[in-house]
Order: structure tokens, then C-alpha cells, then sequence
């Protein structure tokens, strides 16, 4: 129920930067891997504001850690932390810059503000398959030589067939 609670606050904060930059959402729709919110064609926003709106799930869910943190610092309950480490991990996938997860949609806007969209593209593949590799390598590296994670790998084998399936589609 956490994750869920705090998955469902971290769209919101997609919703709020959204609303805020005078994008009104139009379909909403929730599928196993997330949420994809589209919005009205009619309003142009800047790269920048597009990465804030990015980063607005991730700002939520950083929020939400820090008030788990206070709680948990005050209240010494088991909720409290696992709220704390929940919005930790959510934060924390989302700053992955693979795909379309959140931190490398921004740092796409970042990368469109300096180059041309085919070199920022480029970029940011590599980007994703350096990222991608890297977080595959310590799933079984960590699995191997600790305690076998069959999520941290489904995780990073999901996030290898998405940077993948960009490539190919």
C-alpha cells in the first residue's frame, strides 16, 4: 500500500509542475510499468520547464522521504521508515538516466537546449546504455557475491529492453 500510495504522489507531482506550466492534462493513463499523462497540444513549453515537470515526481517523493525521516526521528515507528525508504527507492529509480524514466527525460531537455536533437538523441543513448549496463553488472555482481536479488536484475532487465526497444522502434 506505500508504494502505491507514494507511486500515486509521485504522478501527482508530474500533475502539479504540469498544471503549474499551464499544461492541462487531458488522458491519464496507468499501465503495469507507470503512468502516462498527455496533455493539450495547444500550450508550448520550454526544455526547461518540460525537465521541472520531469523532475516533479522525483521532488515529491524526495519530499515525502524527508517528512518519513523527520517522523521516523520523532516517532521511532517501523511506518515511518518504511515510508522514508519506500519514497527513497522510488526517488531513487526515477534518477536513473535510462529510457524514459524521469531523470533522463530531463536530461534530454537539458541535452535539446545545447545541441541538435539528433546529437542530444545520441547522447542520451549512450547515456542510457552506459546506465543500463552499469546497474545489470552490479545486480549480478551483488547477487553472486552477497544475497541473490532476482528484483534487482528483473529491474534492470526490464530497463535494458526499454533503452532496447527505443533503439529499435
Amino acid at each position: 500500500m506505500l508504494c502505491l500510495l507514494s507511486s500515486m504522489l509521485h504522478e501527482i507531482g508530474h500533475l502539479l509542475f504540469m498544471i503549474g506550466f499551464g499544461r492541462i492534462p487531458t488522458l491519464i493513463c496507468f499501465g503495469a510499468f507507470g503512468v502516462r499523462i498527455e496533455a493539450a497540444s495547444g500550450t508550448a513549453l520550454s526544455y526547461g520547464q518540460e525537465a521541472w515537470i520531469a523532475m516533479g515526481g522525483i521532488a515529491v517523493n524526495a519530499l515525502l522521504a524527508l517528512c518519513g525521516g523527520i517522523f521516523y526521528r520523532v516517532t521511532c515507528s517501523v511506518f515511518s521508515l518504511q515510508f522514508l525508504l519506500v519514497n527513497v527507492m522510488i526517488a531513487g529509480f526515477n534518477i536513473i538516466p535510462v529510457g524514459t524514466l524521469d531523470f533522463a527525460r530531463a536530461i534530454r531537455c537539458f541535452l535539446l537546449c545545447r545541441m541538435e536533437d539528433e546529437k542530444a538523441e545520441k547522447l542520451l543513448d549512450r547515456i542510457s546504455y552506459i546506465s543500463v549496463s552499469l546497474l545489470l553488472a552490479f545486480a549480478v555482481i551483488f547477487s553472486v557475491f552477497g544475497t541473490f536479488n532476482p528484483s534487482l536484475i528483473a529491474v534492470s532487465l526490464y530497463l535494458l529492453v526499454i533503452t532496447f526497444k527505443k533503439k529499435w522502434s
